[in-house]
């Protein structure tokens, strides 16, 4: 009875051992550290007709100090609802990558602050796309109001036709 009582545990050690040990086949995606971002690059920028409007006065765009003084700004032209996108590629670890769109909102958001500042800059009141996509290392869309006006739904069909 012991003898058989200790082949049973030690098939059962097996068994356990051998379920949970670590694939030794080739390394894929599932490695420790796969997905890791090593660096990003900021690939696009959809901007709205509005931008126009805002950096065409530029001397009060360079007096914007900070958050605070963007916010008066966006307010005395209605534009609190003011929003872009910019789309980022992160580089991983293991060779892939990934695109990324982000929703930016200058008026809630003070943590990219300097970047909407820089877009403005770079526009200067003219944005044809070449200027700022120079300035910024991007290329920028043009989003027309009416394309804003759009249900998101309508906007993500669109895209997948382009």
């Amino acid at each position: 009875m012991l003898i058989l009582l200790a082949s049973v545990m030690m098939g059962l050690i097996w068994l356990d051992s051998y379920l949970t040990r670590p694939d030794q086949g080739v390394i894929g995606d599932d490695y420790p550290g796969a997905g890791i971002v090593v660096r990003s690059k900021q690939l696009h920028f959809w901007l709205p007709e509005t931008v126009r409007e805002l950096a065409s006065p530029l001397s009060q765009v360079q007096t914007l100090r900070d958050h605070k003084d963007l916010r008066r700004f966006l307010e005395s032209r209605h534009q609190e609802s003011l929003r872009y996108a910019v789309t980022t590629r992160a580089y991983q670890a293991n060779g892939g990558h990934s695109d990324i769109t982000f929703i930016r909102r200058p008026y809630e958001d003070p943590h990219y602050f300097q970047e909407f500042l820089d877009i403005l800059a770079g526009s200067g009141g003219k944005l044809d796309g070449n200027t700022v996509a120079d300035f910024l290392g991007a290329s920028v869309h043009i989003i027309s109001k009416e394309r804003l006006n759009r249900s998101l739904s309508e906007m993500i069909t669109e895209r997948q036709v382009w």
